[in-house]
């Protein structure tokens, strides 16, 4: 689940940084981190990458990557 984690927000980075971003696989991987973020929380389960990132953290990446998602349909 971690390493899915870590392909999505790679997929976000590789796609803010291309001339051409695509926002379908962004708001794939977007989906991905929402997914895990409540399976996270539902099972109280703390693995060593995730402890180290609040819920906080977490909301604020999400709510940035939605606003360049907006950014992208105007």
């Amino acid at each position: 689940a971690i390493d899915d984690v870590r392909d999505d927000l790679q997929s976000i980075e590789e796609q803010i940084k291309s001339q051409a971003p695509k926002k379908n696989r962004i708001q794939k991987a977007l989906a991905g981190i929402k997914k895990f973020i409540g399976d996270f929380s539902m099972r109280v389960a703390v693995t060593t990458a995730a402890s180290a990132v609040t819920h906080a953290d977490w909301a604020a990446l999400i709510g940035k990557v939605e606003e360049y998602i907006a950014i992208l349909c105007t």
